[in-house]
């Protein structure tokens, strides 16, 4: 029988880059959840998106007529200067849904337009605190925060600035002062450290950190040994305990989760992470109360791990190290090297093979 909306946990899913509506995004999350719990996941828990695509297509649809004013009128932000020719360049080809759907947004996020989209993501998401907190039983509901891709920094600046007062609208800086906190806050694919528009999120100044006091209780990043794009610029933190001082144990506070099995050509997506046994356990242990982890849990472990494509695997390993992810530096590096892997992961009849091809050409270009 349904567990009463207002008793339910809640996760929260905040999207990662291209078309993505609040709705396609929970049916995505309740299906995989649900196929990998073995019930419906909505019985148990509440799982509720926030999108802030919407921003990016009303701007779209603005410049259309003038793109070179539109782009003029993006200007402002130091971080913008290496992004602008880039931007000027994608334009001109907008009828390339890479450029138009894809790596645009992310652009678009790293100029003045990233305002707006962590007011927007800020509104909803005062909106679910909101009503998570109407719903009583404080003590005993959790709820949890996700982000996948460009959603990790979206997610990070946002809440940077909620609890520190940032936004000119005060409805939007209570964070720091709602009697719960995050029970925990999982990071897919994080690219915070990639497409910082601020403060460094592997710094000790971020509020987003799972400090005493803080937000979250528990923080996990999550990222794959076969996924690129989390590579670039990965985030990682070199000194646990000099980013979390306040905290005697904390490893206790912080996982670092590294993915291996390969089941799908995009190994970035998020239904891919969320796939994985060792996100999605850990994941119901925190959200469903009455959940115990399957006595073969281990073997389910291995057995993922081992993903679909057997050996072919390994000649991916050997062209994603041979590819300096810290050399890559400028946008237009950063976005031809992501073109050419979304070529890839975005074709459904693709092969782990041209996923290798791909990524040893970079390999290549970069040893000229």
């Amino acid at each position: 029988m349904p567990t009463n909306q207002n008793s339910k946990n809640m996760l929260v899913v905040v999207h990662g880059m291209g078309e993505d509506t609040r709705e396609g995004v929970e049916a995505e999350v309740r299906q995989v959840l649900s196929d990998k719990l073995g019930s419906n996941i909505e019985d148990k828990v509440d799982v509720r998106a926030i999108a802030y695509n919407k921003v990016f297509n009303d701007w779209r649809r603005r410049a259309a007529d003038n793109w070179k004013q539109a782009v003029n009128a993006l200007e402002g932000r130091v971080h913008f200067t290496r992004t602008k020719s880039f931007l000027e360049k994608a334009v001109k080809v907008n009828d390339d849904n890479f450029y138009a759907t894809h790596w645009l947004d992310v652009v678009l996020y790293m100029s003045t337009l990233g305002v707006r989209v962590q007011l927007e993501v800020a509104r909803q998401m005062t909106q679910i605190l909101q009503e998570f907190n109407n719903g009583g039983n404080l003590n005993s509901r959790k709820i949890v925060l996700m982000a996948h891709s460009l959603g990790t920094a979206v997610t990070h600046d946002t809440l940077h600035k909620m609890w520190h007062g940032g936004f000119e609208d005060a409805r939007y800086n209570n964070l720091s002062k709602m009697p719960f906190t995050f029970s925990a806050f999982y990071q897919l694919a994080n690219t915070s450290r990639l497409l910082k528009t601020g403060i460094d999120p592997t710094s000790r100044q971020t509020a987003v950190r799972p400090a005493p006091s803080g937000m979250m209780e528990l923080m996990y990043n999550v990222h794959h040994k076969f996924d690129p794009i989390a590579l670039v610029k990965a985030f990682k933190i070199d000194d646990l305990a000099r980013w979390l001082p306040e905290q005697n144990w904390p490893d206790e506070f912080f996982f670092d989760v590294e993915l291996s099995g390969v089941h799908a050509v995009n190994v970035h997506g998020m239904t891919h992470y969320l796939s994985d046994p060792r996100l999605h356990c850990p994941l119901f242990n925190l959200l469903i109360d009455d959940y115990s982890y399957p006595p073969d849990r281990s073997a389910q472990y291995k057995k993922h791990d081992k993903g679909v494509f057997g050996k072919k695997v390994d000649k991916l390993k050997a062209s994603i190290d041979a590819i300096d992810f810290d050399e890559i530096e400028s946008i237009s590096e950063i976005a031809e090297f992501w073109k050419k892997i979304e070529a890839v992961q975005s074709d459904a009849d693709a092969k782990l093979e041209d996923l290798t091809a791909a990524l040893k050409a970079i390999a290549d270009k970069g040893d000229e």
